[in-house]
């Protein structure tokens, strides 16, 4: 009977909310965590491990998850675009979870492969794979937490995000007080991730869609990763993008330099709030306008660009301003001091990258997911070259420059990509029934 109930209560999703009520929920529990988080990593994390350790932990976690990224295949914006097309796919949850599994594990043995190719041995190959891990469990989770986007219901993200954090963050002051370095603080984020990451498959499984082994199919599985290898090309690529040069840095210029940037880079990773939530609450409606063939689509693409794109601008202008005195009093280390610089640099990325986001969400809202793959085919190794040309003479400074120009680049031929869709494939104005 109670079994009967639990799936009665899933087969039935919570309405969907409309796009300012998710993001207002989404941003409320995300601001809530944000500034616990960024205290812990600049406050608690850099003072326990020093510009070396700390740099040692970035890079670790960079590199793990540039392999982690390729594992996700594209299937989290695939599962919000299937299920926003059609809500009653809930069969999918348990056949794809049981495909992401599969591939983190692959994940975490590759990576481990990789570190052992490029000389990784005894406590950094130990440092890597607790970052394996540790990355592993958090790309799951990001799995699991694309149900609530797409049945458009972030109050659940919110609540979702909240507790997992404040979970990590104490089991990673638990297990940095009984050892202080990377490895230690690793191992205690990856318990924290783990619980949480079983919490939501549960609640997932008891709202939305239960998790059943009579659902895992083989068929579904070749046509998730057929239809989303244009997306994972995507996925992989932006994180790629985004971790390739701590990576560089660190084997360039030493865990010294890979620290100072990645403590100057929590500023930017506070500042994704906006664009995460943003993307989080306009892709699935811009999917189900595009489903409806309506002219609306434009309207709210044009007009959330916009709105981000200002709010983007005055958060990067505020923190070119105030980060770095703010950054130096957290430390409280001199070794820091260089991370100011850093800063007043990559700050400029949240804007670009909150409009990219927004602009991506449309390519991928109107099934163009391989432009935005071919556009960063040629991002990324630009980024990669730039980094390779300004390390040796900037340093940490030199990573951030590369990232921000790229980051520009990937922007603009977002914008190119976009407008050539609605040259060749306009929408017909049919307002959404």
């Amino acid at each position: 009977m109670e079994t009967a109930a639990r799936a009665l209560r899933a087969s039935v999703p919570p309405p969907r909310a409309g796009i300012v009520t998710n993001m207002a929920w989404l941003a409320a529990g995300s601001v809530a965590v944000k500034p616990l988080w960024f205290l812990f990593t600049t406050v608690i994390c850099i003072r326990a491990l020093g510009p070396s350790g700390y740099g040692a932990f970035v890079a670790a976690v960079a590199l793990a998850m540039i392999v982690a990224g390729f594992s996700d295949w594209g299937l989290n914006d695939y599962t919000v675009r299937e299920i926003a097309r059609a809500k009653d796919q809930t069969s999918l949850f348990s056949t794809l979870l049981t495909l992401r599994i599969g591939l983190a594990a692959a994940a975490i043995v590759v990576t481990l492969a990789l570190g052992w190719w490029i000389g990784q041995r005894g406590p950094t190959m130990a440092l890597l794979a607790t970052a394996a891990l540790y990355t592993g469990g958090v790309r799951l989770l990001e799995f699991v937490r694309t149900y609530y986007r797409a049945f458009e219901v972030l109050r659940y993200e919110s609540v979702s995000v909240l507790t997992e954090r404040l979970i990590a963050i104490a089991s990673g002051t638990f297990a940095l007080g009984i050892a202080a370095t990377p490895a230690s603080l690793l191992l205690g984020l990856s318990v924290g991730t783990g619980a949480a990451l079983l919490g939501n498959v549960a609640w997932v499984h008891l709202r939305l869609a239960p998790l059943a082994a009579a659902h895992i199919r083989l068929r579904p599985i070749v046509t998730a990763l057929r239809g989303s290898f244009p997306l994972g090309v995507y996925g992989a690529l932006s994180i790629l993008f985004l971790n390739i040069g701590t990576v560089l840095l660190e084997r360039m210029a030493g865990t010294d330099a890979a620290g100072q940037y990645g403590a100057a880079y929590r500023f930017v990773e506070v500042s994704m709030l906006l664009p995460s939530v943003v993307v989080a609450a306009v892709y699935p409606r811009l999917v189900a306008l595009h489903t409806e063939r309506s002219g609306v689509f434009w309207t709210v693409l044009w007009r959330w660009t916009a709105l981000a794109g200002v709010a983007a601008s005055g958060v990067a202008t505020v923190t070119y301003w105030a980060g770095p005195t703010l950054l130096q009093f957290l430390t409280d280390d001199p070794a820091f001091a260089r991370s100011g610089d850093v800063v007043a640099v990559v700050t400029w990325q949240i804007p670009l990258m909150t409009v990219g986001a927004v602009w991506g969400a449309g390519l991928m809202a109107l099934g163009s997911a391989r432009a935005l793959a071919v556009t960063l085919l040629f991002v990324v190794p630009t980024t990669v070259a730039l980094n390779i040309l300004l390390v040796p003479a900037l340093g940490a400074v030199g990573s951030a420059t590369a990232l921000v120009v790229g980051q520009g680049l990937a922007s603009v031929l977002f914008l190119a990509c976009l407008l050539a869709v609605r040259r060749n494939k306009p929408v017909p104005l049919v307002e959404p029934s």
